[in-house]
């Protein structure tokens, strides 16, 4: 009878590990490391690839994932440290490609006491060696690109940089950190020319939007020039024009897609966030031109319509910026680069106790720290309720354009309409209701708290689970 029993499981498929599919998860680690041929479990869309496994279920627009039992077992990729369209090769461990806090003679860690400060420090990250492709596999994700009959385009596999431990201490102190050379300066500076142009061509869009929130009695859908919208800033603003802030570039514009999108800053937010899946909320261009005002302190998660602490902005500067504050000695006047007050992203009591608007922050003990100054390639990141803000942008210097992606952990919960009287609805803010307006109605009239899961909201880690493959993505 055994024996039969036996012949028969192995007749269907099944062994006496099958059972483990019904286990739990592994926990989030920050770091992915492969697993052996069975036990893992990862997070990835179900596969229409057996009767067990289902294809994501489309409700307007809503996507529907779901832990994949058959996905047991799948190791994480490892790619070649050249840039080169090679394939991907398996490892016995996620081999880093590049290393921040990292020696230069071995490619490890340095101690936490011993590491290099990156919020100083415009080292080279040292790449380690990768480990040897004992076979290949291809995890070519594609997408349709601009309609059905677009041609698919394959995705590349890239480097990708592993944070060292003092990297993501610092992170949780300070709520705040800096990656040097994280990109290419040449991918920076094509992007830059394509930032430039998308400026050109949504300054009006971009000058309703500072209506809208610095005019509430002005009807920005009225006005139909730039003049007449910076006739309105000028009379009506609550305050002065600060910045000119860009949504979602990456839905319409194919070289911003490439960054927002690509593994360089998913494998980075991944790390920082502590989790396995992650989603790009929005990108967001902003322009400081000369004799622009200060940005006010403020923390990215006051103005983002999730219920969660798990979200990070990375911010990428498109010229080289000299820091928030100039160097001892120095006669030039500081740069807008971005200022943090470092720790504030656990100082519960602030919000709790404080109306944030036009606050001194002086009284609360904060340290104030800048990044210093950043080159080409050059990426911040900064925690989702860390408080930050940036200085006016000096007459007589160039117009500061930088590029900002947020991510947030996969399964993060939208919040409630602001009738349930459960949401502090004053704390809220709907600065940024042009970037989630596409998407937000569907999951709030769907579920109240529902999971934020759309096809505007895309998975970017880990690459095998990854929907961002084809650009752009399309509203």
């Amino acid at each position: 009878m055994l024996l039969q029993s036996l012949q028969r499981r192995t007749a269907l498929g099944l062994s006496s590990s099958s059972s483990a599919s019904n286990s739990r998860p592994l926990p989030c680690c920050r770091l992915p490391r492969a697993a052996s041929s069975a036990g893992a479990t990862s997070l990835s869309p179900r596969r229409s690839r057996s009767p067990r496994s289902r294809s994501p279920l489309q409700e307007d627009g809503v996507e529907q994932w779901e832990l994949d039992e058959e996905s047991a077992g799948r190791e994480f990729v490892s790619f070649p440290t050249n840039r080169g369209n090679v394939a991907p090769t398996r490892a016995t461990r996620a081999t880093p490609r590049r290393y921040v806090g990292a020696t230069p003679a071995t490619g490890r860690a340095t101690s936490p006491t011993s590491a290099s400060d990156p919020s100083t420090s415009s080292t080279n990250m040292p790449r380690a060696a990768s480990a040897a492709p004992p076979q290949q596999r291809s995890v070519t994700r594609v997408r349709h690109a601009a309609g059905p009959h677009a041609e698919p385009r394959a995705r590349s596999p890239v480097s990708t940089t592993s944070l060292s431990d003092s990297v993501l201490l610092r992170y949780e102190r300070d709520g705040f950190v800096v990656t040097r050379n994280l990109l290419a300066p040449e991918s920076v500076l094509q992007l830059r020319n394509e930032c430039e142009g998308e400026v050109n061509m949504r300054r009006l869009d971009s000058l309703r939007h500072r209506v809208r929130v610095l005019c509430p009695s002005v009807e920005a859908n009225e006005i139909t020039t730039e003049a007449e919208a910076r006739a309105a800033l000028q009379k009506n603003a609550s305050d002065p024009l600060g910045f000119l802030q860009f949504f979602n570039l990456h839905r319409s514009n194919e070289t911003v897609a490439r960054v927002a999108l690509g593994q360089e800053l998913a494998a980075v937010a991944a790390q920082l966030l502590g989790v396995r899946r992650v989603r790009v909320y929005q990108d967001s261009l902003f322009l400081k031109e000369p004799g622009f005002a200060e940005t006010n302190w403020h923390s990215d998660l006051r103005m983002a319509p999730f219920d969660t602490n798990q979200l990070v902005t990375a911010w990428i500067p498109l010229r080289p910026v000299r820091g928030a504050r100039s160097a001892n000695g120095s006669k030039s006047p500081p740069d807008s680069g971005l200022m943090f007050a470092a720790g504030s992203h656990r100082d519960f009591a602030l919000p709790f106790w404080h109306d944030m608007d036009g606050r001194d922050l002086s009284d609360r003990g904060y340290v104030m720290k800048d990044c210093g100054p950043m080159e080409m390639g050059d990426v911040s990141w900064h925690h989702g309720w860390v408080l930050h803000c940036a200085a006016p942008q000096p007459l007589g210097t160039p117009p500061r354009l930088a590029l900002s992606v947020a991510f947030f952990a996969d399964g993060a919960r939208v919040l409630p309409r602001r009738s349930d009287p459960s949401v502090r609805a004053d704390l809220l803010h709907d600065e940024d209701l042009e970037s989630y307006a596409a998407w937000l109605p569907q999951l709030v009239a769907a579920k109240d708290g529902a999971v934020a899961r759309h096809r505007l909201l895309p998975v970017v880690w880990p690459q095998e689970a990854s929907e961002a493959g084809g650009f752009p993505l399309r509203s």
